[in-house]
């Protein structure tokens, strides 16, 4: 039996002129320093009663929701109530084990409609605010499975439901922010997500090799996204200093939310529901021999935006990382090969990015309750950018880097 309880208080401030130095966070938040404020208050509790072959468990969350200054979401309280449950029971007759899991939850989300700044909500064309009300979702998550063994090789296959309701984030939204260079505008009227698949592996496991794949298949009458609102072709072009023509290629643009960020615009992004399939596969090769050991993952996934009938946006290029391992007594050697693939399946407003190849080294040193471990990054500083970043047309990833770690366990 567990007994769990977290109170969680949360603060967040961003400042486009990078003057918060090593001030205090809250010193600044009274101060009124900053352009953007989102506070958050988190209360979760959960019990749970597990063996071995099955878990019963009940979790109840309570958030509060306030934002600050540039960010005009609604003050909101959200509760959420769930029931889950996970068994597995073996069937020798059969030879196999049958898996089930299931989730059922009720969400109730409550904005104060009393002090709403409607002239600003780009969500409300009215400026009615007749939007923001109450919202209650009811969901259900369930999942069915077997594994089976034979010799050396293990057989699983699940098929399952998945629903998800909507945050005070995805709904209720107004305000830039600046981390991810974006000003994000919710859907006061998205309904619960609904995902239906299934999924197959096969593993094989002997004396030195090891391989296993994985398949899925997933179908979304309606899956959430936070997109893109448009896209400024020639926007780098944009010259803000400029003494000839000071203007943004794409002024005037309802894409574009002018006033904030460095150089007075944000891409707006909305949140949206669409009907979308996502498939893909994973394989892992192992293989040692003696001191040595060999490692392959191959990892692919591909969306598809059936309402649009274009690719899904904010889908992970396929990556293949290859780690050659040489442990002996207390240290570890690891060369750790990252080939990161283009990704041209581009969704609606999103732009091509480039592959690339990483290497890595990492050393690792373990004595008794003692770990240090020194990690030589992008050794050859390769120049890359994360598809999944709003701000990979801004900044790239890390280049040549080193972290060294130590860690005491106790």
């Amino acid at each position: 039996l567990d007994i769990k309880y977290n109170h969680i208080e949360y603060l967040h401030l961003e400042d486009e002129d990078g003057h918060f130095d090593n001030m205090d966070i809250f010193e600044i938040f009274k101060q009124g320093e900053y352009h953007v404020g989102l506070g958050k208050n988190t209360d979760y509790f959960q019990i749970e009663l597990s063996s071995d072959l099955s878990i019963l468990g009940v979790e109840f969350e309570k958030k509060e929701f306030k934002g600050y200054e540039l960010y005009y979401t609604p003050d909101t309280e959200e509760s959420g109530l769930s029931i889950y449950g996970f068994i597995e029971q073996n069937l020798p007759d059969l030879n196999f084990d049958i898996l089930s899991s299931f989730r059922l939850n009720q969400l109730n989300i409550m904005p104060n409609t009393e002090d709403i700044d409607c002239e600003n909500l780009d969500f409300d064309d009215n400026g009615e605010c007749n939007e923001v009300q109450k919202r209650e979702f009811q969901t259900l998550s369930f999942s069915l499975g077997f594994k089976k063994k034979v010799d050396k090789f293990e057989i699983n296959s699940w098929i399952m439901q998945s629903m998800r309701a909507p945050r005070v984030e995805e709904l209720y939204s107004d305000g830039p922010h600046l981390g991810t260079y974006s000003y994000e505008i919710g859907n006061p009227y998205l309904q619960k997500e609904k995902i239906y698949g299934f999924e197959n592996s096969i593993s094989f496991t002997g004396s030195q090799f090891k391989t296993s794949i994985v398949t899925f298949y997933n179908y979304s009458p309606y899956y959430h996204q936070m997109a893109k609102m448009g896209y400024c072709e020639n926007e780098q072009d944009y010259d803000p200093y400029s003494l000839i023509d000071p203007s943004h290629p794409c002024g005037g643009a309802d894409y574009i939310e002018w006033g904030s960020g460095v150089d007075g615009y944000l891409y707006k992004y909305n949140s949206r529901g669409v009907e979308a399939k996502i498939k893909g596969l994973e394989l892992d090769l192992e293989y040692r021999l003696n001191f040595f050991e060999l490692r392959y993952n191959l990892s692919y996934v591909r969306g598809y935006n059936k309402t649009l009938d274009t690719p899904l946006s904010y889908m992970n290029p396929m990556k293949e990382i290859a780690t050659l391992d040489y442990k002996k007594d207390n240290l570890n050697y690891k060369f750790r090969f990252s080939k990161i693939h283009a990704q041209n399946k581009l969704g609606e407003f999103e732009s091509y990015t480039p592959g690339v190849l990483l290497t890595d080294f990492v050393l690792d040193y373990i004595y008794d309750e003692h770990n240090i471990t020194i990690q030589f990054n992008n050794i050859f500083d390769k120049t890359y950018y994360n598809h999944l970043s709003r701000i990979k047309d801004i900044s790239p990833e890390p280049g040549r880097n080193l972290v060294i770690s130590y860690k005491v366990f106790f």
